[in-house]
């Protein structure tokens, strides 16, 4: 009986343990947790990545691995990994996938925790606009009730003459958290950029107000991990769009960091439509991208298991063109064996070059800096799309520009028929009902 009880009591205090343990790093709390098994950084590695250059892209006295190694955040982060959101630009294909509905609309209708679409619309004195943002569906066993939307977008009037559009796309387990915070912070840390716009009216330079918006949005990335929501394995791509200026002399600054894309659709010969690009997507297989993430010591490839069922291993750009089948978008890795098995390959794998938050690749070069276009409106130009990559990976530029011609000028109905092509092609090119959030503004450049 003694031995009996002895063995309750130390059940009971084991028990007793996992539970503080669950509780601690559930809610980020400084628990240190035993090494074995989790995937830390191998420390014998430290010194030959430094080699490879990367300590110069962290900002700082010191290097984000540097501080990371070991630290209970770190882990905590590492041990989530296997509960991350399974969503495509983080790879994780063990998984089991969650999807999203939770949504934040600045200065529109807002939307509960279980809006599935959230819409706004509005005028202003230069035009009208309208938007929408709609939760994706990627299957999985998850309850719409737990369901997360990671988009977030906002629209409105900023200083005093110009109007702001955002959308910032999340990934990783909070990702949604990210994108939220950036929509509700993103009018007030662009203050200073709309300033200077305003400012310098027909005289604004892209140079100008590439360091201003760099200076914003880094400040936002540091905010962002400084949040209770661990951003080292999430994150947001995120596209500005300013319309600034008097008539006759009014511009659009469009900033972007990710893959979400804007563009504006002008009258060319003959009076047909013709749409220019106002950015250019940050996929870590441009070529200018991979170079600079090569060179601060990251890998960029796609992940290849092999015709035996091996060990999955990252193969380069050229060697995935040889393969027959689909092997996913670019992805940025670190580094064999940097970190401690089993994540010593293959770790962690994110489809873009740049972004906000996704901290623990910021020695990798993956940071929040925008590539920045100023254009001077003309007559000529009829109106702008800006949309997350849920409407790019399966409608080109002409096809939007034409769906959005069919709506016949209403910013609404053009936004609507946006989504529904988008959802019959994510439908049809997976064979089911499966497709990527998708939010999207229509903005038409004169008024009504």
């Amino acid at each position: 009986m003694k031995i009996g009880a002895e063995r309750q009591h130390r059940e009971a205090a084991m028990l007793a343990v996992l539970v503080i343990a669950a509780y601690l790093i559930d809610t980020g709390a400084a628990f240190q947790l035993p090494s074995a098994g989790l995937p830390v950084r191998c420390t014998n590695a430290l010194a030959g990545c430094s080699q490879l250059g990367w300590k110069s892209a962290v900002r700082g006295s010191s290097t984000a691995a540097e501080n990371l190694i070991g630290t209970p955040r770190l882990r905590t982060a590492q041990l989530r990994m296997a509960d991350n959101s399974g969503d495509d630009e983080w790879l994780n294909t063990k998984v089991v996938q969650q999807r999203g509905s939770r949504r934040l609309i600045r200065n529109g209708s807002g939307g509960s925790q279980f809006d599935i679409r959230s819409a706004l619309s509005g005028e202003t004195s230069w035009g009208r606009f309208s938007g929408l943002s709609v939760m994706g569906f990627k299957g999985g066993t998850v309850t719409m009730a737990r369901a997360k939307n990671q988009d977030s977008v906002f629209a409105g009037n900023v200083g005093k003459s110009s109007s702001l559009f955002a959308i910032f796309d999340g990934h990783g387990k909070y990702g949604h958290d990210v994108s939220q915070f950036l929509a509700e912070k993103i009018s007030g840390s662009l203050a200073a950029t709309v300033k200077a716009a305003e400012a310098a009216g027909d005289g604004l330079q892209v140079s100008t107000v590439q360091t201003l918006l760099e200076t914003s949005l880094q400040a936002l990335h540091d905010e962002v991990s400084a949040q209770k929501f661990d951003s080292l394995l999430s994150g947001s791509t995120g596209i500005l769009v300013l319309v600034c200026g008097e008539d006759n002399a009014r511009k659009v600054v469009v900033a972007n960091v990710g893959d979400c894309r804007a563009i504006v659709a002008s009258a060319g010969w003959g009076n047909k439509i013709i749409p220019a690009q106002m950015s250019q997507d940050q996929n870590p297989d441009r070529p200018d991208e991979r170079k600079r993430i090569e060179s601060m010591g990251g890998v960029v490839g796609m992940v290849y298991m092999g015709d035996d069922d091996e060990q999955e291993q990252v193969i380069s750009v050229e060697q995935a063109s040889t393969v027959e089948e689909d092997l996913g978008p670019a992805r940025v890795f670190f580094q064999p064996n940097v970190w401690e098995p089993p994540n010593h390959a293959c770790f962690p794998g994110l489809a873009m070059s740049r972004s906000l938050g996704d901290t623990i690749l910021d020695e990798l070069g993956v940071l929040p800096i925008p590539e920045v276009s100023v254009r001077t409106l003309k007559p000529k130009d009829k109106f702008m799309v800006v949309a997350s990559d849920g409407i790019w990976q399966v409608l080109s530029n002409e096809e939007v520009v034409k769906v959005v011609c069919d709506a016949g000028g209403d910013p609404k109905a053009a936004s609507e028929e946006l989504y529904n092509e988008a959802k019959v092609r994510w439908e049809n090119e997976a064979g089911g009902p499966y497709r990527d959030d998708i939010s999207v503004f229509v903005i038409y450049l004169q008024p009504k």
